[in-house]
């Protein structure tokens, strides 16, 4: 319909209406850059139904609106593990970016300092971005474009979902028409083509051939931007006029980006991806802002079943193609390059390289289909109560048998992935879901899983009998899994300092 009519206000709000209603039907099935989206298109929907003016957001709101989500990007990397190199996923996208570019053509000493210093490096262009877009727009842009094509050229990490989202939205920083009259004018010899057809050239041979419509429609955008800023008629700075709609604009997008976190309420589809954040423990390892206040001990009238409390589990171990997939079989380690793992281990990385959040957004019910291997250390998990509620939810609703033993972690006054690895747990609690739906829950007090006479049943207020939490919090809140891994080989530096590996 929009096609047909392109200039009906009334169609294209429409449009944007059933987009936030798919996504609402998503969720929390929804990547980052979606929710990205999505900000953007109830703030357009919101001018125009609201105020009549869609000018409102074309003005000022989509601008500061990708500012702060930008911020926020940046802003949730200030953590303890994603400034740690040995652990952090800044040292895998600089060590495998360096692998695709340089193959067999540096020292190891050139890739150990990159790959040492990839937190900061990561970390300083993240808040580039934001900061030029708001003090120098058509520098942002460039700078903007320089970032996501990096991450484009990783042939693993291609992220080409989230770049052209956010691609898109760099048009809000020129002057109206900018786009067109560089549509206009653009000749095969300009210098924006020269260095788009360069960047293209890169990520063809990064990628090995392999092309799709989301890297052909990037590359053709960024021509226009650069021809665009290039252009002696295009003005260097669009300034901000501040009005209502703006302050809305920002509640918005400070809401999503920030309080989200901070409470609790998000997790995955947050702007916290790769930022190894611990949000649900008495100290988070944030840099300046605590997280997870909802799930704090401070929290009013907790009880047991309250979703909002302080009760924490340690997952031992559990059997079946559901947590299989979800938690065991995580390991991406292996699908870096060859050589990047070489000069990750030379540069003292970790080897731990997990994801949690892919098999959720990828896995299509009844079948979850792993989208890594078993993880190579022993490995146990921390989950919150909630998550764990959740959980047993989805795998039920599966259909597929499955066991899984836990402890309950006692409350500490510092609970962290340090204190909790030095916990030594005295009784478990077994779940066991045969293919007939039956369940038999047991208290025990060894790992072993097996009903003995000496065991007894779980009351009804265990954790794994509670019922689902409720839908609305499911909706927007899966928490990451906190995995204590076990001392074994390069993966000795994550004991004892209480960092989390890299989690995807």
């Amino acid at each position: 319909l929009s096609l047909y009519k392109p200039r009906s206000l009334c169609i294209l709000v429409l449009v944007h209406i059933a987009s936030i209603a798919c996504w609402i039907d998503a969720l929390p099935i929804v990547w980052d850059h979606g929710c990205w989206t999505v900000v953007y298109e109830v703030l357009f929907v919101l001018s125009v139904i609201a105020f009549r003016k869609p000018e409102l957001f074309l003005e000022n709101g989509a601008r500061i609106t990708l500012i702060i989500l930008y911020f926020s990007a940046a802003f949730w990397k200030l953590t303890t593990s994603f400034q740690d190199y040995k652990v952090s996923c800044a040292s895998v996208l600089v060590a495998e970016l360096l692998s695709a570019l340089f193959p067999n053509t540096l020292p190891q000493w050139f890739h150990t300092f990159f790959i040492q210093t990839a937190p900061i490096q990561v970390t300083i262009i993240e808040f580039m971005v934001p900061i030029l877009l708001f003090c120098s727009p058509c520098y942002g842009i460039l700078t903007a474009l320089l970032f996501h094509e990096t991450i484009n050229w990783m042939p693993v990490m291609y992220a080409g979902g989230f770049s052209i989202c956010c691609c898109s939205k760099l048009l809000f920083f020129l002057e109206p028409g900018a786009l067109k009259n560089a549509l206009d004018d653009i000749t095969p010899l300009s210098l924006a083509t020269f260095i788009g057809s360069i960047s293209f050239a890169i990520f063809v041979s990064t990628h090995r051939g392999r092309l799709d419509s989301i890297a052909i429609l990037y590359h053709g955008l960024a021509i226009l931007y650069m021809h665009a800023i290039f252009s002696s008629t295009t003005k260097k700075n669009k300034r901000f006029h501040t009005n209502h709609f703006s302050i809305i604009a920002i509640f918005i997008a400070f809401s999503y980006g920030f309080l989200g976190p901070i409470l609790g309420l998000q997790a995955m589809s947050s702007s916290t991806m790769f930022a190894a954040l611990h949000q649900y423990s008495t100290q988070g390892n944030h840099l300046i802002v605590p997280t997870g206040l909802l799930f704090r001990s401070n929290v009013a009238n907790i009880t047991k079943s309250s979703v909002f409390n302080d009760n924490f589990i340690q997952l031992h171990k559990a059997t079946g193609p559901f947590f299989d997939a979800m938690f065991y079989h995580t390991d991406i380690w292996t699908t870096l390059p060859a050589q990047a793992q070489q000069r990750l281990l030379a540069a003292n990385f970790s080897g731990i390289y997990l994801t949690f959040y892919c098999p959720r957004m990828l896995s299509k019910e009844p079948h979850f289909e792993p989208a890594g291997t078993p993880i190579s250390v022993p490995v146990t998990f921390i989950l919150h109560s909630y998550e764990l509620r959740r959980t047993l939810t989805l795998a039920r609703k599966a259909q597929l048998p499955f066991t899984l033993t836990y402890s309950h972690l006692p409350k500490l006054p510092m609970q962290t992935p340090q204190t909790w690895a030095n916990i030594e747990p005295k009784s478990f609690v077994t779940l066991e879901v045969d293919e007939f739906r039956q369940e038999r829950c047991f208290l025990h007090d060894s790992l072993s899983s097996t009903f003995q006479q000496k065991d007894s049943f779980c009351l009804s207020d265990e954790i794994a009998l509670l019922p689902s939490p409720p839908r609305w919090l499911m909706k927007i809140l899966m928490q990451y899994p906190t995995p204590l891994l076990k001392a074994s080989g390069n993966s000795s530096t994550l004991l004892g300092d209480g960092q989390i590996p890299c989690l995807v």
